[in-house]
This record gives C-alpha cells, structure tokens and sequence, in this order.
C-alpha cells in the first residue's frame, strides 16, 4: 500500500513497519513521470517487485514497471533493422520528429533523414498526427532508442498515398528546395486562371 508520496518516488509499505521506495524512475516503461503523484495515490494497493535490499542502510528498493510488459521487448520480438513500418508523428522538435511505431514505443526521425532534398525545418515534411511509412535504421535497446528514417522508406517499401504526394517532383522548386505539397485549392484556382485566359483568347478571335 502507498504511504506517502515524495517528487523522487513513493514509499510502499510491504507489511507492518517494512516499507520500501518505489524511485519515479522505476515506474514506467515509456512514460516520462514527472511527479509520482500523476500515477499513485496515498492509500492505493499496487504489485511491485523487490529490487534491491540493502539490510545495512535499512533500505529496500522496489519497481513498479518490472511487473508490466515491457513494450521495447516487444519491438526485439517483431521488428528488426530495414523494416518498413507505418507510425505517427507524435512531436515535431527542431531536429527531427518522434514517431510512435508501437503503443508506448517511439523513434526519432532525424531532419538528415526525413528526404534527399534539403529540408530547413521538420515542419516542412511532417505535422503531429500524421501516419507515415518510416523505415527502422538502428535499434539501441540498451538506451532505448530507435533510429527512423522517411526518405529510406519511400525507397525501399510502400508509402501512403500522402506520403507520396509530399516526396513527388512537384513539392520542390527548380533549384530543389523543398515547398511542400500541392495544395487542392492552389490547383483548383490555376486551372480556373488558365481557363480564363482561353476564354478570353476565343472571345477575341471570335470578335476578330
């Protein structure tokens, strides 16, 4: 049961006058815990695991996530290096952007790797809640990293129907800058122009 609850951790307590410290650090797999308050309450009832003892200093260690899956396990269990996998863009930062690839696990696209052309800022390519193809290029289990990358994806795996439209040969100027995606009504209002310009052209070979 939680006894109390501190900024570090909170103090469980195992059976009458024995209570161990469960550190914030040892209470999620995924989830960056700011304060333990945001997952426990004073009175709860919870499983952990004993961690470490240390009969001497009177100290019991416990974890609350080593009685949870653990979802980089599962990453091991089903994807590899060179697999194409579709995620969604969770957060965009200034050098790259983090892609959810399975619930609870997310890798960085690095800004080096999001195209073959030069990309200014990852806003250009990507916007949270996007779903794209990304292929997995390096898998750190020990730091709990994956490595990501978008342009190597779109060369070796399907991509979505949005995806492409982002990557084709009309999102760059002449001098290959990346300008985005056609916009529909962008599109829609050229044609009317061009239309436009023939309507006039007949009307005055027509007056003529």
């Amino acid at each position: 049961k939680v006894m109390s609850i501190t900024d570090y951790g909170a103090f469980v307590e195992l059976e009458a006058g024995v209570e161990g410290l469960i550190h914030v650090s040892e209470m999620s797999w995924t989830k960056k815990v700011k304060h333990p308050s945001k997952l426990l309450e004073i009175g709860q009832e919870l499983e952990c695991q004993v961690l470490e003892v240390d009969a001497r200093a009177k100290r019991i260690s416990l974890g609350l996530k080593q009685t949870q899956s653990d979802p980089w396990q599962h990453v091991l269990d089903s994807h590899q290096e060179a697999d194409v996998v579709d995620g969604t863009v969770t957060k965009v930062v200034t050098f790259g952007a983090f892609v959810e690839i399975l619930p609870g696990v997310e890798g960085l696209v690095h800004i080096s790797e999001m195209s073959t052309h030069h990309v200014e800022a990852p806003e250009q390519v990507v916007t949270p809640g996007e779903e794209l193809w990304v292929k997995i290029i390096d898998i750190d289990l020990d730091r709990r990293r994956i490595s990501l990358s978008i342009k190597q994806a779109a060369e070796g795996g399907t991509v979505a129907a949005e995806y492409q439209d982002a990557f084709g040969e009309h999102a760059y100027d002449e001098a290959g800058n990346y300008i985005g995606p056609v916009v529909e009504e962008e599109a829609a209002a050229e044609v009317a122009a061009e239309a436009e310009v023939v309507a006039e052209a007949v009307e005055e070979i027509t007056e003529g």
